[in-house]
């Protein structure tokens, strides 16, 4: 993934995104097909990622051992008009462009269909959202034979991880006062989504508020 410094995204915040997220892209080659990718919910457990998926899906049903795989965590993200600046620059006119924060892991595979991983994965996956309510459900609920009957419906994919990169493209290369006229143009859109990127440059202009840090921050 290409990363500008400017849209670095600091390591420490990588697993609280996508856990925060927890959709991910698993994105493999297909020897048949090409690529393929299925939208998934994962958990990322120390330097693994947890998956299960249908068995019906083809791309579970050519999943190998040793076999390179792409998870895309897509967060907010949002068009910026011209019309959200604050400032009209005349030495640099702006234009339209696309706010966004993105984490990308890449991994090798390995089908787990033992028993004791679909239930730790279903389990921990199933714990994580749970959590965040204040009247949890767990597995364990479920009959017994409910969750052995399920067992054969889907496939277990354990992804060892070996590179993470993380993206935060929230216009740090703009002046603070034009960031915070997208921020009030985003807002104003009604739209939750737009919220949420709003939300991110705020963030984005409390660590590096002014156009000097990000020229800075960009090695210019």
């Amino acid at each position: 993934m290409y990363v500008p410094n400017s849209y670095h995204f600091p390591e420490e915040y990588y697993r609280e995104f996508v856990h925060r997220q927890v959709g991910a892209h698993f994105v493999t080659h297909d020897p048949e097909f090409g690529l393929v990718s299925t939208l998934l919910p994962i958990v990322w457990e120390e330097d693994r990622i947890l998956i299960h998926m249908a068995a019906d899906n083809p791309q579970a049903q050519h999943a190998r051992d040793g076999q390179e795989a792409l998870l895309i965590v897509q967060g907010p993200q949002a068009y910026i008009s011209p019309r959200y600046e604050a400032v009209r620059e005349i030495t640099r006119p702006m234009v339209p462009t696309w706010n966004y924060t993105q984490v990308q892991l890449r991994g090798t595979i390995a089908v787990r269909n033992d028993e004791a991983f679909l239930l730790r994965a279903m389990g921990k996956l199933t714990n994580q959202e749970e959590n965040k309510r204040e009247d949890p459900w767990r597995v364990h609920e479920l009959p017994i034979s409910h969750l052995h009957g399920a067992m054969p419906r889907i496939v277990g994919i354990e992804v060892t991880v070996t590179s993470v990169a993380g993206k935060a493209k929230l216009s740090q290369n703009h002046s603070a006062e034009n960031r915070r006229g997208q921020v009030a143009g985003l807002r104003a859109s009604g739209d939750a989504q737009a919220a949420a990127v709003a939300d991110a440059m705020e963030e984005a202009l409390e660590n590096a508020p002014t156009l000097a840090d990000y020229l800075k921050q960009a090695g210019e």
